[in-house]
């Protein structure tokens, strides 16, 4: 399968979304910087849980070359942009990521009635709410790029979660894949 630059991310994910950005501000103090309740160690808790995930949902993620992106968003109703990365503490989307939102646009061009969420993500490195404001200079960033490809704005919703929601331990490996920027379909109210 070609290396479409999209990687499957589980849609269970995306509902809970607004509630962990609630819960996540309701765990920290005003003025804090960082939340009030923590695991003791986060790094092994991490790695907990990503050993104890479904194997079929650590399969998806880890799959190697990724998936084509109307059939993720169709079927899971999100993906990873894999291959749009960022360096440590930094917003400014990496070039080979280019190609990726070229291929994006191009998709939300020919579906005129598809709304997307973007969803920066960081690693563990630095405050909870530097983490928090770089995630969503990433997102926006993102969002900023496919309005110059030719997306109208009102369809692109961007969003950062920090270092919140890793995909995988925060190692040295990990770390890079946890710097990462995702999309989903964004839910539309019931009509009534």
């Amino acid at each position: 399968m070609e290396n479409t630059g999209y990687r499957v991310r589980p849609l269970q994910f995306w509902y809970g979304i607004q509630n962990s950005l609630k819960e996540l501000s309701s765990r920290t103090p005003s003025g804090s910087e960082s939340p009030a309740i923590r695991p003791e160690n986060p790094d092994q808790a991490r790695s907990d849980a990503f050993a104890n995930m479904g194997d079929s949902t650590r399969r998806r993620m880890m799959r190697p070359g990724g998936v084509d992106l109307a059939r993720a968003l169709r079927e899971d109703g999100a993906a990873t942009l894999e291959g749009v990365q960022f360096e440590a503490n930094a917003t400014g989307v990496q070039t080979e990521g280019c190609s990726v939102l070229e291929g994006v646009a191009r998709w939300l061009r020919l579906n005129p009635d598809t709304e997307l969420v973007i969803t920066g993500h960081t690693d563990d490195l630095g405050s909870p709410t530097h983490n928090l404001r770089l995630s969503r200079e990433r997102a926006e960033n993102v969002r900023e790029l496919l309005i110059e490809l030719g997306v109208a704005p009102g369809r692109l919703t961007a969003v950062g979660l920090g270092g919140t929601e890793p995909l995988y331990p925060n190692n040295a490996e990990g770390r890079i894949a946890n710097r990462r920027v995702e999309i989903a379909l964004a839910a539309r109210p019931a009509m009534r």
